[in-house]
């Protein structure tokens, strides 16, 4: 878990996940996400990583969103 919300955050989103069959299907998936970016996250990156990608970020043009996303409906909804 992240642990990214406080502790009423999470009271909150667990009593909406009781009732909302959508989040509820989606919160397996997000936990295994979590999961390979934790284990991702213990390997030691290239060395030059951080200059190369510092290096091209003028390059690179940011697309808009094509759609919204679901964390963004759900925070609509409140």
């Amino acid at each position: 878990m992240l642990n990214a919300v406080d502790k009423r955050e999470r009271a909150e989103f667990e009593v909406h996940l009781t009732g909302c069959p959508m989040c509820s299907a989606y919160v397996p998936a997000f936990r295994e996400v979590l999961a390979v970016y934790a284990n991702e996250a213990l390997s030691t990156p290239p060395a030059d990583l951080v200059a190369r990608a510092l290096s091209r970020v003028g390059d690179v043009r940011q697309e808009p969103p094509r759609h919204r996303g679901l964390l963004f409906k759900l925070l609509r909804r409140r």
